[in-house]
């Protein structure tokens, strides 16, 4: 195995560990909707940490052109990993009890939680430009702005606004942002998918 082969094994269990995280969170809530408050807004939250999960362990494949590793970039990539599975482990308490109402506990939460956030969009800049310096594909620059810029800003002013209109509005904006770019990328992402095989 090489070096990008040892990395994307550990990228791929850390995915594999949020994947899971996010859908056994997702089925005890499903278990106790009768005991429960249920809301829609930590589920959209939910859908995008998972979609952005999958996108980031596609766009690794990327990494495989590179021949000299350097242990920072080995460290960076795993840190990237990480940082998205523990937003999605904030996202999902190990416990629901009785009564649980799943907006309160995310807006009593919403400093890890929106802080997670911004650490994953401040990574994936280091990420873009990393990738840029490497001379490996990276966004066009007015569209990657374009989704970076208020992903920072809103994730945090969420940190400090409990009002849930501006929660559901930022989750809902954030989702389609999410969809959107991946719907521009996923010919790309296929291309990567098809060069790493």
């Amino acid at each position: 195995m090489d070096n990008f082969e040892y990395l994307i094994a550990l990228v791929s269990v850390i995915a594999g560990l949020g994947i899971a995280r996010a859908l056994s969170g997702s089925a005890k809530l499903l278990h106790a909707r009768r005991e429960i408050s249920f809301s829609w807004i930590p589920i959209c939250w939910t859908v995008s940490a998972l979609l952005w999960l999958v996108a980031f362990w596609w766009f690794t494949f990327l990494l495989s052109s590179i021949e000299n590793w350097s242990p920072w970039l080995h460290i960076f990539v795993l840190v990237y990993a990480g940082a998205i599975y523990f937003l999605l482990a904030v996202l999902h308490p190990e416990s629901i009890e009785t009564g649980h109402d799943m907006l309160e506990r995310m807006l009593d939460n919403r400093k890890p939680i929106f802080g997670a956030l911004m650490i994953v969009a401040l990574i994936d800049i280091a990420d873009t430009w990393i990738k840029a310096k490497l001379g490996l594909s990276t966004p066009p620059l007015f569209s990657y702005m374009a989704l970076i810029i208020p992903w920072v800003v809103l994730s945090g002013v969420a940190m400090f606004v409990r009002n849930r209109v501006f929660h559901g509005i930022f989750a809902l904006v954030f989702a389609i942002a999410v969809l959107l770019w991946l719907g521009f990328s996923i010919e790309g992402i296929m291309e990567i998918v098809a060069s790493g095989a």
